[in-house]
């Protein structure tokens, strides 16, 4: 069987692999969204319109992804509140 179909290794791209236990799958999608109206902001056509547009959702993007990691690390706190050890981990 593997003459014939071989098992291959595939490498995950980074751009969809969460690197904090706190992002989220929408967060990760988030980014790639903002990351693509950055790049269109700094092209020259349309510069002021595509800025501006970038400016509202990263700014938007930045209060979701603070509120999303001080959620995790609450949640995390009290789930481990009597177990110093753990807490301490978090």
């Amino acid at each position: 069987m593997d003459k014939i179909a071989p098992l291959k290794t595939i490498k995950l791209s980074n751009k969809r692999v969460a690197k904090e236990k706190w992002m989220t799958k929408c967060l990760l999608k988030s980014t790639l969204t903002k990351q693509k109206l950055y790049m269109k902001a700094i092209n020259k056509d349309n510069m002021h319109a595509a800025r501006h547009k970038y400016v509202q959702y990263r700014n938007k993007y930045n209060t979701i992804k603070r509120k999303v990691k001080a959620k995790y690390f609450s949640d995390e706190l009290e789930a481990n509140e009597h177990d110093i050890k753990a807490t301490y981990g978090t």
